[in-house]
């Protein structure tokens, strides 16, 4: 089955691996001091993950966000420069006055010369992307593997410690980069709204207010969902290593002859639709739940969306603006509202990939305890009959009280053949184990030749 299928043991205790959230309200500081204190330090964990893969992709990120924040605000500027050129040349055609058509042609190509720009700097930056995230994948699974060859044995028989390795090999390759992106969208955004905030203050310095407070609650309810959507596939890794061994059960060619055989198919089959279903009913109430609160956030975000639209259209039609400040104003509130849903949701995603990279960096920090490394071994002589000797030998398992094997005297002489029998968990494997020094005995001696 694989070491830790079945998973860690039953843990009364698992509540205490979240975060405890706070009993009162003068808790608040404290927990949201922890909070941000464990985000910096795993987002300055992923920012030299992605520093020691390659500098060049930091300082392209960091540039493209700053390309990315300005290009916006730029294009609607010559935008409403382009559109009030044309209304007001229309108005002077109506009046029988002439008019040049140099300026128009300016903004024009401006604005086209500002989209082929725009387009060719984000084809480069996606191939470099797509070349950065295959270099700090490959960066971050070098490191795993280096680690992973000199961790102890019984880390890995540890169900709780594999499912930490699991957990970091099959996220941690891609989400450095994934959050990384994320990081410096906030900054482009952050650098977008900020400029468009300055614009709509113009006209009505509450406006821009009015829509940023609107964006509290989705911020609360995408921050609380993300969390309990982590521990929950935190806590159901069980379930999911399940379904994982009866799907390859299913479909590896070196099983199908024994399962079909013994008619197994159909008991696989069936084992891994009860698990899904428990595992999808936990699963499907948090997306639920989530979509629920949204749909009616949004219905009020869309209502006062259309009162400051109405504003500025009144304001139009009373001529204090013109038509082209209009596309200037409405453009700057639909991207503060865009933005400020791009914060939302990019924060939440780096939130909960930062979560993840705990996994990463709990078993990067695990350390090497039970068999100690030797600088100068003893070399045996070979071509030679050797004498092994167990005395007292016990041995339990790092954490655990259980003893697997308990006070074996042996003496295996040179020429003998030796057969170990007994049942699953009489400590078999575990002698051959100890014998091959996997593991160190946690009483007794092993002596090889004396």
């Amino acid at each position: 089955m694989g070491p830790g299928f079945m998973g860690p043991p039953p843990n009364k205790n698992n509540d205490k691996l979240k975060e405890p959230l706070p009993k009162s309200i003068k808790e608040v500081p404290r927990f949201l001091k922890n909070i941000i204190g464990k985000f910096v330090y795993r987002l300055f964990y992923i920012v030299l993950l992605v520093w020691e893969t390659k500098p060049w992709i930091l300082f392209s990120m960091v540039f493209m966000s700053i390309f990315n924040g300005a290009m916006p605000v730029i294009q609607a500027f010559v935008s409403s420069n382009l559109i009030n050129g044309l209304a007001d040349a229309y108005s002077a055609h109506q009046l029988g006055q002439t008019v040049l058509f140099n300026g128009i042609l300016t903004s024009l190509l401006t604005l086209f010369g500002l989209m082929f720009f725009n387009s060719l700097v984000q084809s480069i930056y996606h191939m470099l992307s797509f070349t950065a995230r295959e270099l700090v994948t490959n960066h971050v699974n070098m490191k795993i593997m280096n680690k992973a060859k000199e961790i102890d044995l019984a880390s890995f028989d540890n169900p709780e410690f594999y499912e930490k390795l699991e957990n970091a090999s099959r996220e941690a390759g891609h989400r450095p980069i994934q959050i990384m992106d994320a990081t410096f969208r906030i900054v482009s955004t952050g650098i977008s709204m900020i400029s468009f905030i300055t614009i709509l203050w113009a006209i009505s310095p509450a406006a821009p207010f009015l829509v940023i407070a609107m964006a509290i609650p989705s911020a609360i309810i995408n921050y609380v969902y993300r969390r309990k959507n982590f521990f929950y596939m935190r806590f159901r890794s069980k379930e999911r290593r399940q379904m994982s061994y009866y799907n390859g059960l299913m479909t590896n060619k070196d099983m199908v002859k024994e399962i079909r055989i013994f008619g197994l198919s159909n008991t696989f089959i069936t084992r891994y639709k009860e698990i899904f279903l428990k595992y999808f009913k936990g699963l499907r109430r948090l997306f639920i739940n989530e979509s629920v609160w949204n749909i009616s956030i949004s219905l009020l975000n869309t209502v006062l969306n259309c009162l400051l639209y109405l504003y500025i259209a009144k304001m139009v039609f009373d001529g204090a603006i013109q038509v082209g400040d209009y596309t200037l104003y409405t453009g700057a509130l639909g991207s503060i509202s865009a933005g400020i849903t791009t914060l939302i949701g990019t924060t939440a995603t780096i939130y909960e990939g930062t979560l993840f990279i705990d996994n990463m960096i709990v078993f990067m920090n695990e350390k090497r305890t039970v068999v100690p490394s030797i600088e100068k071994p003893l070399e045996p002589k070979r071509k030679v009959g050797h004498t092994i000797v167990f005395e007292n030998v016990s041995f339990r398992y790092p954490g655990t009280e259980r003893y697997v094997i308990k006070n074996v005297n042996l003496t295996l002489k040179p020429g003998e053949t030796v057969v170990l029998v007994g049942l699953n968990g009489a400590g078999k494997t575990t002698l051959i184990k100890l014998l091959t020094r996997l593991y160190d005995p946690t009483e007794g001696e092993i002596y090889f030749d004396g």
